[in-house]
Protein backbone atom coordinates (compact mmCIF):
# COMPACT_ATOMS: atom_id res chain seq x y z
CA UNK A 1 0.00 0.00 0.00
CA UNK A 2 1.13 3.65 -0.90
CA UNK A 3 1.10 6.14 1.48
CA UNK A 4 -0.58 9.28 -0.95
CA UNK A 5 0.52 12.68 0.12
CA UNK A 6 -2.35 14.21 1.89
CA UNK A 7 -3.33 17.80 3.30
CA UNK A 8 -2.26 18.48 6.99
CA UNK A 9 -0.09 15.66 7.13
CA UNK A 10 1.57 15.06 10.37
CA UNK A 11 4.31 12.68 11.49
CA UNK A 12 5.67 12.03 14.91
CA UNK A 13 8.84 10.72 14.79
CA UNK A 14 8.23 9.18 11.32
CA UNK A 15 6.04 6.69 12.25
CA UNK A 16 3.02 6.12 12.90
CA UNK A 17 1.42 8.33 10.22
CA UNK A 18 -1.66 10.46 11.19
CA UNK A 19 -3.84 12.04 8.08
CA UNK A 20 -6.28 14.67 8.45
CA UNK A 21 -7.57 14.60 5.17
CA UNK A 22 -11.34 16.68 4.36
CA UNK A 23 -13.80 15.37 2.91
CA UNK A 24 -16.97 16.84 2.61
CA UNK A 25 -15.97 20.11 5.25
CA UNK A 26 -15.40 16.92 7.42
CA UNK A 27 -11.60 15.92 9.22
CA UNK A 28 -11.00 12.58 9.37
CA UNK A 29 -8.42 11.78 11.28
CA UNK A 30 -5.99 8.74 9.56
CA UNK A 31 -3.66 6.89 11.49
CA UNK A 32 -1.91 4.90 8.79
CA UNK A 33 1.65 2.41 9.38
CA UNK A 34 4.20 1.58 6.83
CA UNK A 35 4.41 -1.85 5.77
CA UNK A 36 7.54 -1.92 6.51
CA UNK A 37 6.93 -0.87 10.64
CA UNK A 38 4.42 -3.79 10.66
CA UNK A 39 5.72 -6.60 13.12
CA UNK A 40 4.77 -8.13 15.86
CA UNK A 41 1.93 -10.60 17.05
CA UNK A 42 -0.86 -8.07 15.65
CA UNK A 43 1.00 -6.87 12.10
CA UNK A 44 -1.78 -8.71 10.16
CA UNK A 45 -4.59 -7.11 12.48
CA UNK A 46 -3.26 -3.89 12.16
CA UNK A 47 -2.96 -4.46 8.15
CA UNK A 48 -6.45 -5.58 8.16
CA UNK A 49 -7.27 -2.36 9.85
CA UNK A 50 -6.25 -0.19 7.83
CA UNK A 51 -6.90 -1.59 4.50
CA UNK A 52 -10.53 -1.50 6.13
CA UNK A 53 -10.34 2.20 7.05
CA UNK A 54 -8.62 2.88 3.70
CA UNK A 55 -11.69 1.51 2.02
CA UNK A 56 -14.70 3.21 4.23
CA UNK A 57 -12.82 6.50 3.38
CA UNK A 58 -13.29 5.97 -0.21
CA UNK A 59 -16.70 5.07 -0.05
CA UNK A 60 -17.35 7.77 2.06
CA UNK A 61 -15.75 10.29 -0.57
CA UNK A 62 -18.46 9.06 -2.96
CA UNK A 63 -21.98 10.49 -1.95
CA UNK A 64 -23.57 8.32 -3.89
CA UNK A 65 -22.25 4.79 -2.21
CA UNK A 66 -24.71 4.11 0.93
CA UNK A 67 -22.66 1.29 1.94
CA UNK A 68 -19.46 2.98 3.96
CA UNK A 69 -18.74 0.16 6.42
CA UNK A 70 -21.36 -2.52 6.75
CA UNK A 71 -19.17 -5.16 8.30
CA UNK A 72 -17.70 -2.70 11.25
CA UNK A 73 -18.12 -5.31 14.30
CA UNK A 74 -15.53 -7.54 12.30
CA UNK A 75 -13.08 -4.56 12.46
CA UNK A 76 -14.13 -3.48 15.89
CA UNK A 77 -13.13 -7.50 16.75
CA UNK A 78 -10.18 -6.87 14.99
CA UNK A 79 -9.18 -3.39 17.09
CA UNK A 80 -10.04 -5.63 20.27
CA UNK A 81 -7.50 -8.56 18.76
CA UNK A 82 -4.64 -5.50 18.48
CA UNK A 83 -5.31 -4.30 22.28
CA UNK A 84 -4.94 -7.70 23.65
CA UNK A 85 -1.99 -8.70 21.44
CA UNK A 86 -0.32 -5.16 21.20
CA UNK A 87 -0.92 -3.14 24.63
CA UNK A 88 1.12 -0.28 23.67
CA UNK A 89 -0.26 0.04 20.68
CA UNK A 90 -2.45 3.32 19.81
CA UNK A 91 -5.93 2.02 18.70
CA UNK A 92 -7.65 5.16 19.97
CA UNK A 93 -7.25 6.87 16.10
CA UNK A 94 -8.75 3.65 14.71
CA UNK A 95 -11.68 3.55 16.96
CA UNK A 96 -12.34 7.48 16.24
CA UNK A 97 -12.53 7.06 12.26
CA UNK A 98 -14.56 4.08 12.82
CA UNK A 99 -17.01 5.53 14.42
CA UNK A 100 -16.80 8.51 12.25
CA UNK A 101 -17.52 6.26 8.99
CA UNK A 102 -20.46 4.21 11.43
CA UNK A 103 -22.35 7.43 11.98
CA UNK A 104 -21.74 8.48 7.83
CA UNK A 105 -23.15 4.89 7.38
CA UNK A 106 -26.22 5.52 9.78
CA UNK A 107 -27.04 8.67 7.97
CA UNK A 108 -26.95 7.30 4.25
CA UNK A 109 -29.10 4.27 5.34
CA UNK A 110 -31.45 6.36 6.73
CA UNK A 111 -31.65 8.99 4.09
CA UNK A 112 -32.17 5.26 2.01
CA UNK A 113 -35.07 4.47 3.82
CA UNK A 114 -36.97 7.86 4.16
CA UNK A 115 -38.96 8.22 1.37
CA UNK A 116 -38.52 11.34 -1.13
CA UNK A 117 -41.47 14.02 -1.76
CA UNK A 118 -41.49 15.28 -5.14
Amino acid sequence: MALVPLPRLLCVKNWPIVLLPTARKKSVPQKRTPASYLQGAAASEISGVEGFLDAAYKAYKNPQEPNICANSALVTSMINSIDAAEPKWNTAPYKAELAFYEQEHKRRQQAIAQPKDK
